[in-house]
């Protein structure tokens, strides 16, 4: 039996409470937010992911920090308001400039790391443990949906260990859990429309959007991960928003569309990058909004690196392995014309 089920093996579920990342305490949960902005997250119907489909995962809150720019004598002097000037001032203390932080992009040992764990990507695929055995929770592809996307969710849970490949498999479960959630929302908001199903008390909030995907990943789950579960896909999703960022882009009021790096990205960033995906407090959407403009403007070798990279990282993320028709020799090749 899979994770989740009553007979099944529930070893995991202790990772929810001994975890304090993913324990409740550690994440609040928003509420008060049309469900309906949480359960469409993107006008259109084409099946990319979206990451400005909910405000409650916004670094923003209501005291915008772009208030910063209005003159002392005119902004409010709450004690919020001074809060949020200091920790904006702090900000730029750690903000080296863009080309700087545009130099790190690259992980330095992204060839040795490709060269040393390329058969074993081809054959024993990424969620592969020191043995080269699949872990027990690895994603089936061919299981059914509810099943792959809890599994997703599990492997963010258990899969610990700082490894040569732990941002990988990090940043595969989180972007193919946006995906999921993202896509499970608009069935239920579909569903609604028509009328097939009915829109519950209490329903009209952040906290319910979370809890109805939980539901349907754990359809027999133990009350306990029900209760755990929803504040760990909060935080899930708040870092998978972050990386589609950089992944599929965004719209400017002005600009229009700022596009994406591709799923390339996910493999090419050095640990100095990830510490911008991951440091929240300290680097907001904003900000990594403006990097990826101006790696589009001033950095077109990294747009080629993730050129090249995405058929590798698109394998990795539809199957978690590499499939036959990536060559190593090529992708080596084009790589060191940059690296």
């Amino acid at each position: 039996m899979g994770p989740g089920t009553p007979n099944g093996d529930d070893s995991w579920k202790h990772a929810f409470t001994q975890n304090s990342d993913y324990s409740l305490g550690n994440v609040s949960m928003s509420s008060n937010h049309d469900l309906d902005e949480i359960l469409d997250p993107s006008p259109d119907s084409t099946g990319s992911v979206s990451y400005e489909s909910s405000p409650a995962f916004d670094d923003q809150g209501s005291h915008s920090e772009a208030d910063l720019d209005i003159p002392m004598c005119q902004r409010c002097t709450c004690e919020k308001c001074k809060k949020i000037q200091e920790r904006a001032k702090r900000k730029r203390g750690k903000r080296a400039s863009l080309e700087t932080v545009a130099s790190l992009f690259p992980r330095p040992d992204l060839i040795n790391i490709l060269d040393k764990y390329w058969e074993i990507l081809k054959v024993h695929g990424l969620f592969a443990d020191q043995l080269r055995k699949p872990f027990q929770w690895s994603n089936a592809i061919n299981s059914p949906v509810h099943v792959q996307r809890r599994e997703y969710h599990l492997i963010l849970r258990k899969l610990e260990t700082d490894d040569d490949l732990q941002q990988w498999r990090r940043f595969v479960a989180e972007y193919r859990t946006l995906e999921g959630y993202n896509e499970f929302h608009r069935q239920a908001t579909k569903q609604r429309i028509n009328g097939t199903q009915a829109r519950g008390s209490g329903e009209n909030d952040n906290n319910k959007a979370h809890k109805e995907y939980v539901k349907h990943m754990f359809p027999d789950g133990h009350p306990e991960t029900l209760l755990a579960a929803p504040a760990a896909l909060k935080k899930d999703l708040q870092f998978a928003r972050r990386w589609a960022i950089w992944v599929e882009g965004y719209v400017e009021k002005n600009d229009g569309l700022v596009p994406g790096l591709g799923v390339g990205v996910g493999l090419l960033v050095g640990l100095e990058i990830k510490k911008r995906i991951y440091s929240t407090a300290d680097y907001d959407h904003a900000y990594l909004k403006s990097l990826l403009k101006h790696i589009h403007k001033e950095r077109s070798d990294i747009v080629s690196m993730c050129r090249i990279l995405e058929p590798v990282a698109e394998s990795l993320v539809r199957n978690h392995q590499l499939s036959s028709h990536d060559d190593w020799d090529i992708i080596s090749k084009e790589l060191g014309q940059y690296l």
